[in-house]
C-alpha cells in the first residue's frame, strides 16, 4: 500500500447511507480484512451499505473487520484518514445498525481508530441456538408476544432485570422500515411483548420479519415452535382498511407480519326466492376480510351478457359478510332491452374503485339446475325470466329472453310515405309467418306505425310495410333516438328497442337499395376480378380512403392537401373514396361513394392506394399498384401479432385475426411510421418487411405549420367557438366492450359535465371528440355554451391546435397533441380492466405520462383549476415523452411521404 494518503473532511451516516465529504469526489473504495479485498464504486462520495451487503454478501460471510481505502487509478490503495483526529480508543460514526438483507440480519458497526482510519465491521446474527416465541395471540388492540430465551443466553445477561426491559423485538420490512418495541415484562426466561396494531404504516403492503434484540449479542430472528397461519386482524385508518396477517414461512418458522389490502372472496347463495315479482338472491361472500363497513371497500354484483359482452355492476347490501341483492321486475325489462339472452352474475370487490377481486356467483345445492321461471308483464312487453345453474361449472345464470326476438334490422327502403322494413329474427318463426300469426309495429315520439302486411322471406327473416304521416319527421327521429319494435304473436306483445339505426342501412332510392344487396356485391367481386383487373393500371391514378371511407381525414387527407397545395393535382388523377359523397373536398378530385362498381373499378387501375385502416378482403392488390399504408396512431395498445386475447380482436379465434391481419398487411408496400418506437413495433405487430418511412405523421404537420394566434382564431370562429375562454379537449379511446352502471344502458361519458359546468364554465368551454360508434348516446342540450359536440365532420388536428389542454385515457391522440407541448390530463377511471382484458399496453404510461392520471371527474376538474402548475409539474416528463414520440414530426411529413413514394426523390 502508498504511504500517501487521502485526507476526508467528515464522515457520516444518514438514512443507512454513509457519506464522506472531501475535497476530491472518490470514484472507488476498497475494504481490506487481514486476508481479502473488496473494491467496489462510490456514486457522489456516498457508500449505500445495504446495496453493498446485498452485492457482496458472500464477502462478509468471511471478512467481518475491514479497513477502507481510498483506490487510485492504477488500483493501488491509499490510507482513507479523517482529519484533526487526536483520541486513545474508538470513536463510532454508527453502532448497532441492522439490515435485513437477503433474509439475514446484518448489524454494522463504523468508527475511527487512533490514527484516523476508518473500519467497518460487519456481522451476521447467526447464533446457534433460536429464539423462540413461547405463546402469540391477539387481543383487540395488539399482538401479545413472548419469547423464551435458551439458558446459556441468561447466563451472560446482567443480572439487572432492568437491563432485561431494554430488549427490544424489531420488524423489518422489505425495504428496511424499522418498527421497534421494548420489552414490558420479564418472567424468568421468557420475555413479553406488545405489538400494537396502529403501529403499523397502512401506506402500502408489506411483510415484517420479527427480530428480538438483546444487550451484548446480536440481533436474532424469532421463530416459531411450529409453523402456523393466524386468522386475519383488521387494520383500520381515515384511509384505507387492510389486514394484518400473523404468519410464518414454511422452511425455517420464522415469525412474519404481512399487511396485506387483498381481499379474496368465495361467494355461495343459499337463499333465493320471489317477493312481489321480484327475485331476491342472499348467500355469503367468504371474504378473507370483512370489511365492507369501510368507504374504501364495495362489493358489487355483475352481469355480463354471454353474447354481446355488455357488462353492467351495480352495488350490493353487505353485513359482515352476508349480502342480499333484488333483482327488480322493472330491471329484467332494462335488461332485455340492453342484450338479448344470458347472463353471468359476478361478484366484484373494489378499493377505491378499482377491482381487487371478482368471482362467479354459485349456489350451496349444485344438485338443482332451475331455480327460479317466471314469465312477466310489463306494459306492452312480455319478457320469460329464469334463474339456473350453468355447465360443468354450475355458474348461476340469469336468461331473459322473449318468444321472438328480433335481432337485426336489415334494411329500411322508403318511398314517399311508405316504409319496407326487412328484419331477422333470433328464432325460427317460419311456422308463425305461414300462420300470418306475426305482425311488427314500429314507434318513436312521433307516432306509432302498424303493421300493413308481412311477408315471408325465410325461416328467420321477414318484411313489414308500414304508412307514415309525415315521413321525413318520423324518420329524423328513428336516426336521432332508433326505434321500438312491438311484435304481436298469439294476442301477446314483445318489444325490442333499437337505439341506433345505421344510415346506411336505410334507402331512399331504388338505385341505393340495389348497390347495398347481396347481389350487387357479388357482381361487383365478380368485375373487379374478371374485367377491371384486366384493363391497364393508370401510373398517376391515386385513390385516397380514410377509416374505410367515413370522411376525408387522418394521414390520407394531409398528403392529399400536400399534393393540391403544391399543384400536383393537376399532374396526378386523384380519387377519394368516401361513404358520404356529399362531402366537401378541396382541389381537382373525384368522389367516388365505397364499395359500388366505380370503386371497384378504381380499385383495380389506380396506381396507388393511399389508406389508414384495412381495406375490403376481397380485392387484393395487383402487381405494380403501390400501396401506400398510412396508419392512424402511434400506439399504446397492443397491435396485430402481439395481441394476446380474443377479446382484444372482437373475434372467437386470436389466430384466425392475425391470420386476417397478415392477409392484409403482406399488400403493403409502405407504411408510415411517427416515430422509431413506433417503427419498431410496426415490423413486428404486422409482421412488416418492406420499406418503412419514420418521416412523423403527415396529419401533424397543421400543428407545426398552423400554430399561431391567426390561424387559431379563424379555426374558432369557423366552429364557432368562444375566443375569450380557455378550451378544454375530451378525446378518450373507444372500449372494445361495453361496461355501464345499473340504470345507464347507453355508451354515456363518465366525465360528469355537470360538475364540469359549475366548476369551469366561467373561464372554459369542452369539446367532445367521441368515437363515433357513440355520438348518437350523447345528449349536450342542457350544457349550451359550454360543452360542444364536434364528434362528427370535425377534424382532430384542428381541435388540437385550438385546444389549451386536453384531456384523454388511452387513446393515440396522447403522442399527436404532445408536438404542442400543452398540458394533459389522463382520465383512467378503468385502468385495471382496461388494461388486462382488452388488449394490453406496450408500455407503462402510469410511469411515463406527461400529465396527471385521474380516476374521477373531481379529480379532473382540480387539475384544470391548477393548470398553471401542471407544465411546471411535469415539463421534465413532457419533453421526454416529446422526445420519444414526437421527435420526427416537424411540419414537413407529408413533403417526405410525397417524395419518396410519388416523385422518388430520396431522403438525404
Amino acid at each position: 500500500m502508498d504511504k500517501e494518503e487521502v485526507l476526508i473532511k467528515n464522515i457520516y451516516l444518514l438514512e443507512n447511507k454513509i457519506f464522506l465529504e472531501t475535497e476530491k469526489t472518490i470514484d472507488k473504495l476498497c475494504l481490506k480484512s487481514f486476508n481479502s479485498s473488496l473494491l467496489f464504486k462510490v456514486v457522489q462520495n456516498t457508500i449505500d451499505l445495504e446495496q453493498l451487503i446485498k452485492e457482496n454478501a458472500s464477502f462478509f460471510e468471511y471478512a467481518s473487520l475491514c479497513k477502507v481505502c481510498a483506490v487510485k487509478d492504477n488500483n493501488s490503495l491509499v490510507n482513507l484518514k479523517i482529519q484533526l483526529v487526536d483520541q486513545a480508543k474508538k470513536e463510532y460514526i454508527c453502532k448497532g445498525v441492522h439490515f435485513l438483507v437477503n433474509e439475514d440480519v446484518y448489524n454494522v458497526d463504523i468508527y475511527l481508530n487512533s490514527v484516523g482510519e476508518i473500519n467497518i465491521e460487519i456481522n451476521i446474527g447467526n447464533d446457534e441456538k433460536p429464539i423462540l416465541a413461547e405463546t402469540i395471540y391477539a387481543d383487540d388492540r395488539q399482538i401479545n408476544l413472548s419469547v423464551a430465551l435458551p439458558k446459556t443466553y441468561m447466563s451472560s445477561l446482567t443480572s439487572d432485570v432492568g437491563s432485561c426491559l431494554n430488549s427490544k423485538v424489531l420488524l423489518f420490512s422489505q425495504d428496511n422500515n424499522i418498527l421497534e418495541y421494548k420489552c414490558k415484562a420479564i418472567d424468568k426466561n421468557i420475555l413479553h411483548f406488545a405489538i400494537g396494531f396502529d403501529s403499523f404504516p397502512l401506506n402500502k403492503d408489506n411483510t415484517f420479519k420479527a427480530v428480538l434484540r438483546l444487550e451484548g449479542r446480536y440481533p436474532k430472528k424469532i421463530r416459531l415452535k411450529k409453523n402456523i397461519h393466524f386468522k386475519r386482524v383488521k387494520l383500520i385508518d381515515k384511509t384505507t382498511v387492510k389486514s394484518l396477517i400473523v404468519t410464518s414461512d414454511e422452511e425455517h418458522n420464522e415469525l412474519a407480519f404481512i399487511i396485506d389490502s387483498r381481499i379474496s372472496v368465495l361467494p355461495k347463495v343459499d337463499k333465493v326466492h320471489v317477493d312481489n315479482e321480484d327475485v331476491i338472491i342472499e348467500g355469503t361472500l367468504n371474504s378473507t376480510l370483512y370489511a365492507y363497513d369501510h368507504p374504501s371497500i364495495k362489493a358489487k354484483l355483475r352481469l355480463i351478457n354471454t353474447e354481446s359482452n355488455i357488462q353492467i355492476a351495480d352495488d350490493i347490501n353487505v353485513e359482515k359478510d352476508r349480502f342480499l341483492y333484488k333483482i327488480r321486475k322493472s330491471d329484467i325489462f332494462e335488461l332485455k332491452k340492453v342484450a338479448y339472452g344470458s347472463w353471468n352474475m359476478n361478484i366484484d370487490i373494489l378499493r377505491d374503485g378499482q377491482v381487487i377481486d371478482s368471482k362467479p356467483l354459485k349456489y350451496v345445492d349444485e344438485s338443482q339446475v332451475v331455480l327460479i321461471s317466471n314469465e312477466l308483464y310489463n306494459d306492452r312487453d312480455t319478457s320469460f325470466m329464469e334463474l339456473f345453474l350453468e355447465g360443468e361449472e354450475k355458474n348461476l345464470q340469469l336468461k331473459i329472453a322473449g318468444r321472438v326476438t328480433i335481432k337485426q334490422i336489415l334494411n329500411i327502403r322508403v318511398s314517399g310515405s311508405r316504409l319496407k322494413i326487412k328484419y331477422r329474427t333470433r328464432e325460427n318463426v317460419e311456422a308463425l309467418l305461414d300462420k300470418k300469426d306475426i305482425r311488427t309495429s314500429i314507434m318513436n315520439s312521433v307516432e306509432e306505425l302498424k303493421c300493413q302486411k308481412v311477408v315471408k322471406l325465410g325461416k328467420k327473416t321477414y318484411a313489414c310495410y308500414y304508412t307514415a304521416n309525415d315521413i321525413k319527421k318520423f324518420m329524423d327521429e328513428t336516426f336521432k333516438n332508433g326505434l321500438a319494435l312491438i311484435t304481436a304473436v298469439d294476442g301477446k306483445e314483445y318489444t325490442n328497442l333499437v337505439p341506433e339505426i345505421n344510415k346506411y342501412s336505410v334507402y331512399f332510392s331504388f338505385m341505393e337499395h340495389l348497390v347495398n344487396s347481396r347481389k350487387y356485391k357479388i357482381l361487383c367481386i365478380k368485375l373487379y376480378n374478371k374485367l377491371f383487373t384486366k384493363m391497364p393500371i393508370k401510373k398517376k391514378r391515386v385513390i385516397f380512403e380514410s377509416f374505410l371511407g367515413r370522411n376525408m381525414s387522418g394521414n390520407p387527407k394531409y398528403i392529399y392537401n400536400y399534393f393540391v397545395e403544391n399543384g400536383l393535382d393537376k399532374e396526378y388523377e386523384l380519387i377519394w373514396s368516401l361513404n358520404d359523397l356529399n362531402e366537401d373536398i378541396p382541389g381537382n378530385v373525384k368522389k367516388v361513394k365505397r364499395k359500388t362498381l366505380k370503386y371497384y373499378y378504381y380499385m383495380a387501375t389506380s396506381g396507388y392506394w393511399v389508406l389508414n385502416a384495412r381495406h375490403l378482403e376481397e380485392i387484393q392488390k395487383r402487381q405494380g399498384v403501390t400501396f401506400l399504408q398510412t396508419w392512424h396512431g402511434t400506439p399504446l395498445k397492443k397491435l396485430g401479432d402481439d395481441m394476446f386475447n380474443v377479446t382484444m380482436a372482437g373475434m372467437k379465434d386470436i389466430n384466425q385475426y392475425k391470420e386476417k391481419f397478415f392477409k392484409s398487411s403482406r399488400q403493403w408496400d409502405y407504411l408510415i411510421a411517427q416515430n422509431d418506437y413506433s417503427a419498431e413495433i410496426f415490423k413486428r405487430a404486422f409482421r412488416f418487411y418492406k420499406k418503412m418511412l419514420d418521416y412523423g405523421y403527415p396529419a401533424n404537420d397543421i400543428l407545426y405549420r398552423h400554430n399561431n394566434k391567426e390561424d387559431i382564431d379563424k379555426l374558432k370562429d369557423r366552429l364557432r367557438i368562444p375566443k375569450d375562454k380557455k378550451v378544454i379537449l375530451y378525446a378518450p379511446t373507444w372500449r372494445e366492450d361495453n361496461f355501464y352502471q345499473k340504470g345507464h344502458y347507453k355508451a354515456t361519458m363518465e366525465l360528469n359535465l355537470d360538475k364540469m359546468q359549475e366548476k369551469l364554465g366561467e373561464e372554459y368551454v369542452l369539446l367532445l371528440k367521441m368515437h363515433y360508434l357513440i355520438t348518437n348516446s350523447i345528449n349536450i342540450e342542457n350544457y349550451k355554451g359550454f360543452a360542444f359536440d364536434l364528434s362528427q365532420n370535425s377534424d382532430i388536428q384542428e381541435l388540437y391546435l385550438i385546444s389549451d389542454i386536453l384531456i384523454t385515457d388511452y387513446s393515440s391522440v396522447m403522442f399527436d397533441y404532445s408536438n404542442l407541448k400543452r398540458p394533459i390530463i389522463f382520465f383512467t377511471y378503468d385502468w385495471d380492466k382496461y388494461m388486462s382484458e382488452l388488449r394490453g399496453a406496450y408500455f407503462d404510461l402510469k410511469a411515463e405520462a406527461p400529465g396527471p392520471i385521474v380516476k374521477t371527474t373531481d379529480e379532473v376538474v382540480d387539475s384544470i383549476l391548477n393548470y398553471k402548475k401542471l407544465g411546471s409539474m411535469y415539463i421534465e416528463k413532457q419533453q421526454n415523452f416529446y422526445n420519444k414520440f414526437c421527435h420526427i414530426d416537424d411540419g414537413k411529413a407529408a413533403e417526405r411521404v410525397v417524395n419518396e413514394v410519388f416523385l422518388h426523390k430520396k431522403e438525404k
